[in-house]
């Protein structure tokens, strides 16, 4: 067991050339570990055992290597037949202990080599002596010089478990129920788990133990299990399926733009009430700088299209503006509004693109993401930074949602004095240019506006503020080529084409696969078009495939796994109503075996006035009223007489 160290890392510690190294390697000065490479004329290297060195160079290599990650994975240390790098170790005893660890064996070698250097005459009381000047006993100075001849330094380390991070009281069963019952979608505490624990445990002969360290095992189940047995499909797409990364670099200023709505947390007067205004912005995917907004009552077409157009038009004191290649949109119906899109309503497909929107109009393409990945839209979580760093300063802030709501807000007192539509918007305005102004991380530390103004734009054409505005209104269909239909810059193609060169066709097509157009002539499904070729964005075809078959075996295997323990969901809530019912009929309707059963005898009986039944009842009541005021009565007489009052 040693670390194993080459050429160049001991002549770095050293602080020697390493052909001085080489040549003590030479004469024998180190044990060295031979190895095939192409360093040397004879194409073979050397590793040297760190336990070979020098203490001194050994502590020294050892406090650098604990300082610094750079060389934490190069040594290997061989350890029960598995080797570790110190990066590895570090992981499993930690930082501070493992440089504690490493100092202890450095000074116990220390100590070894004194008393190697005895001489055999007064060995025994130096041994001795140097032992109670340590601390350390002779037993186990003899003990650990065993150990550091046999094993070198990995024999004085601490070994690491091959159990750990396992339980040692439970068995296999009992951990598979401990977390199959845990992982039920409706979400048992811990508390609840150990009390079923110690019921099944006398059942099935486990080893009772403490609510300690059911949460231990507990705590071990892994995190895309938890989403998806607790939380469902949508907890775990949202927090644990393996997700695309796309590379933004490759695009050109302007290439795309993603928008999406938020609803800010801010109440504001407005027409004698208070209300919660909706900002529509626009941002730049390339540089991350928010080009366009617009703050209305609402999310619509109209409001979304002059985000889109504040985003177009120059501005005072930016680069920012010009026409983006694509927009990459919410599934929302304000976003495929005909405003946006064109068409006229039709019974036979919702829009046939009678008339242009403003999007084709501009010859902008369109991506929309996908319905419940909002993940996809980089906007959302610039959206999360605005609330967090503006929103929840200003005078309204109600939180984003009811359990958010701080508890001092005042709504009569926001419908005197909180913030018009104007004045929201002025902030508003002054935070878009600090945030385009702020350096970025993931930019190289540089600003959306420095990352903008320095980039190649997509398309160098520019419409006039009143062509735009007259655009917005206007319209057309896509035309039939003779090399096929073109699409989001590709050509689509199919054989069903021919013979229609030069007329004008309607396309639909479906915004997660744009390997595909469906083709309307005269109103009804012609043919569908296909290509090879997708957007740089999205990558190919193929690519994109193969990501989704990705994401559906990362959840088939996750729904396994959960499923492999052996729980069921009607078994789980069956032993908790156990302890409060023993009625079968009861437990098999919360198993989900069997339902409730329906009173065949059951029947609905009209009580009124023109039923048989009615007249019948009324006859009654009539008669027991009558006998009723005939008792009363006579039982008012005879109290009279007794008392005597006439």
């Amino acid at each position: 067991m040693s670390i194993m160290l080459a050429i160049k890392d001991v002549a770095d510690v050293w602080g020697v050339s390493e052909r001085a190294i080489q040549l003590r390697v030479k004469n024998g000065d180190f044990r060295v570990k031979e190895v095939q490479g192409k360093v040397g004329r004879s194409g073979k290297s050397y590793l040297i055992d760190i336990t070979s060195l020098p203490s001194e160079i050994q502590k020294r290599y050892i406090e650098s290597t604990c300082k610094g990650n750079e060389q934490r994975e190069k040594p290997v240390i061989e350890a029960g037949g598995k080797t570790y790098s110190l990066g590895e170790l570090a992981e499993i005893y930690g930082e501070e202990k493992l440089k504690e660890y490493l100092l202890e064996a450095f000074k116990k070698i220390d100590i070894i080599e004194r008393i190697k250097a005895l001489g055999h005459g007064s060995k025994g009381k130096e041994i001795e002596r140097i032992c109670q000047e340590h601390g350390y006993s002779a037993r186990s100075m003899q003990r650990w010089t065993k150990d550091y001849e046999e094993k070198g330094l990995m024999g004085l380390l601490r070994q690491p478990r091959e159990d750990r991070g396992q339980s040692i009281k439970l068995c296999e069963d009992a951990i598979s129920f401990i977390r199959g019952f845990y992982l039920q979608g409706f979400e048992p505490k811990g508390s609840h788990v150990y009390k079923q624990y110690l019921k099944k445990a006398k059942q099935e002969g486990w080893e009772i133990v403490s609510d300690d360290t059911i949460y231990r095992e507990i705590y071990r189940i892994p995190e895309d299990q938890k989403n998806m047995g607790r939380g469902g499909v949508k907890a775990y797409n949202a927090l644990s399926m393996p997700k695309v990364t796309r590379n933004l670099n490759s695009l050109k200023i302007n290439e795309i733009w993603v928008g999406d709505g938020h609803t800010i947390a801010v109440l504001s007067p407005h027409n004698n009430s208070i209300r919660r205004f909706t900002l529509i912005a626009w941002m730049d995917m390339r540089s991350r700088a928010m080009v366009g907004w617009c703050i209305g009552k609402h999310s619509s077409g109209y409001i979304i299209g002059l985000a889109l157009r504040h985003g177009i038009l120059p501005k005072d004191d930016s680069p920012i503006c010009g026409l983006p290649g694509t927009v990459y949109m919410d599934n929302g119906k304000d976003y495929k509004s005909k405003h946006l899109h064109g068409g006229t309503k039709s019974k036979m497909f919702d829009f046939s693109l009678e008339q242009e929107g403003l999007l084709k109009q501009l010859q902008i393409e369109k991506i929309f993401a996908t319905v419940e990945y909002p993940w996809a839209k980089p906007i959302e979580r610039q959206f999360q930074t605005f609330s967090s760093d503006m929103s929840r300063f200003l005078v309204g802030f109600c939180g984003e949602s009811i359990d958010r709501r701080p508890y001092n807000l005042d709504e009569k007192e926001i419908l005197v004095s909180g913030l018009s539509i104007e004045q929201l918007a002025e902030i508003i305005e002054g935070y878009m240019r600090v945030y385009n102004n702020s350096p970025h991380k993931g930019l190289g530390n540089k600003t959306p506006l420095e990352v903008y103004a320095s980039c190649e734009k997509i398309r160098a054409d520019m419409p006039r503020e009143e062509e735009l505005d007259i655009l917005m209104l206007k319209s057309e269909k896509v035309s039939i080529t003779p090399s096929g239909i073109r699409k989001f810059n590709v050509l689509y193609w199919d054989d069903a084409l021919i013979h229609h060169d030069g007329e004008k066709a309607t396309v639909r097509y479906d915004p997660n696969r744009l390997g595909e157009l469906y083709v309307y002539l005269n109103g009804t499904l012609h043919c569908i078009a296909t290509n090879k070729e997708l957007l740089e964005m999205n990558g190919t075809e193929e690519k994109v495939k193969e990501w989704r078959k990705k994401q559906a075996r990362a959840r088939k295997e996750t729904r396994e796994a959960i499923n492999a323990y052996g729980v069921s969901e009607g078994e789980a809530r069956r032993m908790v109503v156990e302890d409060y019912t023993d009625d079968e009929e009861i437990l098999d309707i919360v198993c989900g075996r069997t339902s409730a059963k329906k009173s065949s005898n059951s029947k609905v009986v009209r009580l009124n006035k023109a039923t048989h039944e009615g007249r019948k009842l009324n006859d009654t009541k009539g008669k027991e009223e009558a006998s009723c005021n005939d008792y009363f009565a006579k039982l008012g007489e005879e109290y009279f007489k007794t008392k005597k009052i006439k």
